[in-house]
């Protein structure tokens, strides 16, 4: 993931789509045409492509419009601004001004566009939703498990339960029932028996 610096100054000018350029000063390009740069400040950038340029002359006023300037003479003066020390830092080559290949810098132009809030969003809303449907995939199986065996303890309780409250509740009814008399130890009853007997054993 590359990386692209701006000025506060230039911040709305990049994401109201005026500034789609923008001049460095490396030694060697730091972003690649169709790489994602994030920009503090701004966000995700786009870089279309990237070039070289030789001189800052060769920069025209269509070029400084696109970068956010209102003329190459502005733009010009704010690169010099920007790098005071461009005129003595080389250009790049390592030949005639004694610096060698990669120690000295050039000048390279990076077009790029801005990236909707709400693509970006969304790309990150897939990736996790993705993410949290792999994670799932393991647990779904023990949350199952786990849910079974609860469930089971859970009937298997109740049904204890319902059979306790009830053998319970049987035992207190008949604790509570009011108890009736024997009727053969009532005298009636003795009384009924023995003229029974007599009239069995008594001749027809």
């Amino acid at each position: 993931m590359g990386q692209l610096l701006f000025k506060k100054v230039f911040w709305d000018a990049i994401r109201g789509g005026t500034k789609r350029t923008t001049v460095r000063r490396w030694a060697t390009p730091r972003v690649k045409a169709g790489q994602r740069a994030w920009s503090p400040g701004v966000g995700w950038l786009m870089v279309e492509s990237i070039e070289r340029v030789e001189r800052l002359d060769q920069l025209s006023d269509t070029d400084a419009a696109a970068d956010g300037f209102s003329s190459a003479a502005e733009m010009r003066a704010a690169l010099r601004a920007i790098y005071p020390h461009a005129a003595r830092d080389g250009d790049g080559d390592g030949d005639e001004d004694g610096h060698r290949p990669g120690d000295d810098r050039a000048w390279f132009r990076v077009a790029f566009r801005t990236e909707a809030p709400e693509a970006t969003s969304g790309a990150a809303r897939r990736k996790a939703v993705k993410r949290t449907a792999t994670a799932r995939v393991p647990t779904t199986g023990k949350t199952t498990a786990k849910t079974k065996t609860s469930a089971t303890w859970k009937s298997t309780s109740s049904s204890s339960a319902a059979t306790s409250r009830a053998t319970s509740g049987s035992s207190r009814a008949s604790s509570l029932a009011p108890s009736r008399p024997n009727r053969s130890s009532h005298p009636s009853s003795r009384k009924s028996s023995s003229r029974a007997t007599r009239d069995r054993t008594s001749p027809a």
